[in-house]
């Protein structure tokens, strides 16, 4: 699942529960929740085995998704600010977005630069048996709709 729905869902559960200590680990289990959806993202594993590295377009479908995902949280967490007039708010929803896509900035180095480790190769291993991929644009449009449905019920 792309980095703006995890951030997006992250936020929202940190924006609905206003306690830390619910909110946080939630938002990071909601990680691989959210992984076991229909989904669509470039399987980067696949393409570095047969091309030997990252394509240019997956690059900048990464680069979109990131850009994305901190224009969402900054939302979310602007929201909770006016909202709230707390500082503790803003932190607390940005916090939520960063637990939501911890998985996958675990195994960012493994995958994007080939920094060997054991726990982002165990990681990688469970999350690719928890993902359903489907083609696009299928795939796309149920992260779309996920984060349309969670704005509609949640602001």
């Amino acid at each position: 699942m792309f980095s703006f729905a995890h951030a997006f869902t992250g936020g929202t559960i940190a924006y609905a529960a206003e306690n830390p200590l619910v909110a946080l680990p939630l938002a990071l289990t909601s990680h691989f929740v959210l992984d076991m959806l229909p989904h669509w993202n470039p399987d980067i594993p696949k393409e570095k085995k047969k091309f030997g590295k990252i394509s240019k377009k997956t690059q900048f479908i990464i680069f979109l998704d990131v850009l994305l995902a901190l224009v969402l949280g900054l939302f979310i967490a602007s929201l909770a600010y006016v909202k709230s007039a707390q500082t503790s708010s803003f932190v607390r929803i940005i916090l939520g977005c960063f637990f939501a896509v911890l998985p996958d900035l675990i195994e960012a180095p493994l995958l994007l630069f080939n920094i060997k480790g054991e726990f982002p190769k165990r990681l990688l291993k469970i999350q690719s048996k928890l993902q359903w991929n489907i083609p696009l644009p299928w795939g796309l449009i149920t992260q779309v709709v996920l984060v349309i449905s969670l704005f509609l019920v949640f602001f």
